[in-house]
């Protein structure tokens, strides 16, 4: 069964956007392993953290994804991905921008750009808190998954 991959450092909404995506909250706890839910595969913050790794996130990706969604905490945009690492995967890269519920229109820029330097195929700014871009992701879910059929 293919899964959509989840890519981000540590608190940059994977868990939110995985319970999101699958539409019901985890039990899990914060894990260093791959996390494999029904829809959505977690990649750790360690495999973005070493660069030696990067190939297995497109491995995983290969492999067992639908598509791609690289997250980015907005209140704090710190990124380890390489420069136009979604040129990497064969599968549609989404740029995902979270805890944009408070964002100054400076910091929604510069989480922009960053992905933008990532090469994102598109990027959707998203507050799973207020609901704040949750439309134009499922939109884009399901415009992808209608195109894996």
């Amino acid at each position: 069964m293919k899964r959509w991959i989840l890519v981000g450092l540590d608190d940059s909404g994977k868990r939110s956007a995985a319970d999101f995506i699958e539409g019901k909250k985890s039990s899990e706890r914060k894990s260093l392993d791959l996390v494999y839910r029904p829809k959505t595969l977690e990649i750790p913050a360690g495999y973005l953290q070493n660069p030696w790794m990067n190939n297995i996130i497109i491995m995983l990706s290969q492999n067992q994804g639908i598509g791609n969604i690289f997250l980015l905490n907005g209140e704090n945009p710190y990124s380890l991905y390489p420069p136009s690492f979604a040129k990497a995967f064969t599968k549609p890269v989404l740029g995902l921008v979270t805890n944009c519920e408070n964002l100054s229109i400076l910091k929604r820029k510069n989480a922009g750009n960053i992905l933008m330097q990532i090469l994102c195929e598109r990027i959707i700014f998203v507050s799973f808190e207020t609901g704040e871009g949750t439309e134009e992701l499922l939109k884009w879910i399901r415009g992808i998954e209608g195109k894996t059929k």
